[in-house]
């Protein structure tokens, strides 16, 4: 998505909110990619960058927000010795709460013999969609598991491909039950593919929400949003295990160094440095 086409579904994203009644959530993109001044305190430079809110939701933010993360995570992800791509997914809802329940769903799996038998580590990050018939909370995990099952043996290198297709078919199903009793439904789909090269990261940590799906959603986008802001998307486990702090902050902790003599933290609003000098 281009810029100016991020920052005018930015827009029309509050417009949305504010209809909705929600001007507090409208609020916190109004200042989003608006030009601000920043002074360094130790060498004097000015410079104006763009202002970002680096809210989950924000069309404007989230591209730069999940490129980040997937660099971050690019160096475990080559350490993995058996990558696996898995997709969870749930019932379709028009309660925002079924966010919360897939998450605590996963952490459940992740405490059943199965998962815990046979995958090492991994990340998994929570998107949702909305296609017109109620809110689609699903999850996409990179996991390091050689082969995620136990009732189904791995198949024999030397069988024809048709025949290893039924023991991939299996497993599914194998995985498929073990989450459908874990979400307490019926029947679940899931996916399961062998993952290639690192740049499968980037389909796990992608966007939590398409500003697109917001817009278009016929339900109502607030209640949503509110679950989404005071939620924890992503986590890592097993051999991953506390780098979730790292990709949920995906914004710069230390401040922002100065381009011209490299001081940490010393570029500071225009604002903020008038009144330091006033105050002094």
């Amino acid at each position: 998505m281009k810029r100016d086409e991020a920052h005018a579904m930015r827009e029309d994203l509050m417009i949305r909110l504010k209809y909705e009644g929600a001007e507090d959530l409208a609020e916190k993109l109004a200042h989003c990619g608006q030009k601000v001044g920043l002074t360094c305190t130790h060498c004097g430079i000015r410079k104006t960058v763009l202002s970002r809110c680096k809210r989950k939701w924000c069309p404007a933010c989230q591209r730069s927000i999940a490129a980040k993360r997937a660099q971050r995570m690019r160096g475990a992800v080559r350490a993995m010795e058996y990558p696996l791509f898995v997709t969870l997914t749930m019932t379709n809802s028009n309660d925002p709460e079924s966010v919360r329940h897939l998450r605590r769903s996963f952490g459940k799996l992740r405490n059943r013999k199965l998962w815990k038998d046979t995958v090492q580590g991994g990340c998994a990050a929570v998107e949702v969609t909305n296609k017109g018939n109620g809110w689609h909370p699903h999850l996409h995990a990179l996991v390091d598991c050689r082969w995620l099952a136990i009732q189904t043996p791995e198949p024999p290198r030397n069988i024809p491909n048709e025949r290893k297709r039924l023991y991939y078919e299996s497993a599914r199903r194998e995985l498929s039950d073990t989450w459908a009793h874990t979400l307490g439904q019926p029947s679940a789909i899931v996916l399961a593919k062998r993952a290639h090269g690192v740049e499968v990261v980037k389909e796990v940590l992608k966007y939590s929400i398409k500003g697109s799906e917001l817009l278009d959603s016929p339900d109502e986008i607030a209640p949503m949003l509110r679950v989404l802001e005071n939620t924890r998307l992503i986590t890592t486990f097993g051999t991953l295990y506390g780098r979730t702090k790292e990709l949920d902050n995906s914004e710069e902790t230390s401040g922002c160094p100065c381009g011209e003599c490299g001081a940490i933290g010393s570029m500071l609003p225009d604002e903020v440095v008038s009144y330091i000098t006033r105050a002094a």
